[in-house]
């Protein structure tokens, strides 16, 4: 098993991982690479993903707008890689990834340029597997 591997539980790299997708964050079929902005003081351990797409469904006090997947091995192909959480088996985030701004400066304009652009190949290998609107689900 190659090292990433062992770092993120043993999820191989054919897995999927789920990102819940508000409204502002999905244009159409499509998800904007903001769904992958690590944000200071609501990301403390990386952008949360689910393993399961029910789990990405039931987070938080409403239903999100849409959930995307994204395989495991995309993820670590960018330098990145998804570590499950202590406190829940269901729960991962994605690690390496930079904050996209910070409020203390001096800002590392390079560090932020790299969070941005990762970002961006996420929403590219992204995709919607579930649209609020689109379900029958309550």
């Amino acid at each position: 098993m190659s090292e990433a591997a062992e770092s993120s539980q043993g999820l191989p790299d054919g897995a999927y991982v789920y990102r819940t997708i508000s409204k502002t964050r999905a244009d159409g079929e499509r998800v904007k690479p903001e769904a992958y902005w690590r944000r200071p003081g609501k990301d403390p351990e990386g952008v949360s993903v689910w393993l399961t797409e029910d789990g990405a469904r039931s987070w938080g006090e409403r239903l999100p707008y849409a959930v995307a997947h994204i395989r495991v091995g995309s993820i670590r192909a960018l330098g990145l890689d998804v570590e499950q959480s202590p406190d829940d088996p269901d729960h991962f985030a994605i690690t390496g990834l930079s904050y996209y701004y910070t409020a203390e400066p001096p800002p590392d304009f390079a560090a932020q340029k790299r969070a941005l652009d990762l970002a961006e190949e996420l929403a590219k290998v992204s995709v919607i597997v579930w649209r609020r609107d689109q379900s029958s689900t309550p």
